[in-house]
C-alpha cells in the first residue's frame, strides 16, 4: 500500500506527515468536505437571512417622502420614523455582532480539528496547528490542498493549479 506525503508548514509544522493511500483516507477527505459544505451552507443561509431585511428600501422610500412632504407635521413623524428604522437596524447589527463572531471562532475550531483529525496529528503536533494563527482563507486553502493530494494530485500539479487560479483572477477578479 502507498503512502501520501502531505505539506505541513501552512499549518505550522515542520515535517510532512504521511499517510496510507486506503479507504479511511477517501472517508477523512469526505468527512472534511462535508464539515465545509455545512459551514457554507449556513453563510449561505445567512446571507439569504440579510437580503430578506428590506429596511434599507424602506429608510429610501420614507426619506424621498420625507423630502416630497408639505406637512411640517407629515415630516416629522416621516422623520422620526426614518430614524427609528434606522437604529432598528443598527441594533439588530450589533447584536449579532458577537454571534457572528461566536459561529467565525467555531467555524475556525471545527476546520482546525478536521485538518488534525485528518492528518492523525498526536497531541505535540495538534497543539502547534491549534496555537497558529492561521487565517480563513489559508485554512480553506489547506483543507483543498488536502483533498486535491488525496484524491491523486501531485505537489506540483496542486502548486501548478493554484498558481494558474490565481493568475486567472488577477487577469479577470470576480464581481461580487
Amino acid at each position: 500500500m502507498s503512502t501520501i506525503t502531505f505539506r505541513t508548514k501552512e499549518i505550522g509544522l515542520d515535517e510532512p506527515i504521511r499517510l496510507k493511500e486506503n479507504g479511511g483516507l477517501q472517508n477523512k477527505t469526505r468527512e472534511l468536505a462535508l464539515k465545509v459544505t455545512e459551514w457554507q451552507t449556513k453563510a449561505t443561509k445567512a446571507e439569504l437571512k440579510a437580503l430578506d431585511d428590506n429596511t434599507d428600501i424602506k429608510i429610501a422610500e420614507l426619506t424621498k417622502q420625507v423630502d416630497e412632504a408639505k406637512d411640517e407635521i407629515e415630516k416629522l413623524k416621516l422623520q422620526k420614523e426614518v430614524k427609528r428604522l434606522k437604529l432598528n437596524k443598527e441594533l439588530k447589527t450589533l447584536e449579532s455582532t458577537g454571534s457572528d463572531l461566536d459561529q467565525a471562532d467555531q467555524m475556525k475550531k471545527d476546520f482546525i480539528n478536521g485538518i488534525v483529525k485528518f492528518l492523525e496529528l498526536d497531541d505535540r503536533q495538534s497543539e502547534v496547528v491549534r496555537n497558529k494563527n492561521i487565517g480563513y482563507e489559508e485554512i480553506g486553502q489547506y483543507i483543498g490542498y488536502l483533498n486535491s493530494r488525496s484524491n491523486g494530485m501531485s505537489d506540483e500539479e496542486y502548486d501548478k493549479a493554484i498558481s494558474k487560479a490565481k493568475l486567472e483572477e488577477k487577469v479577470s477578479p470576480k464581481k461580487g
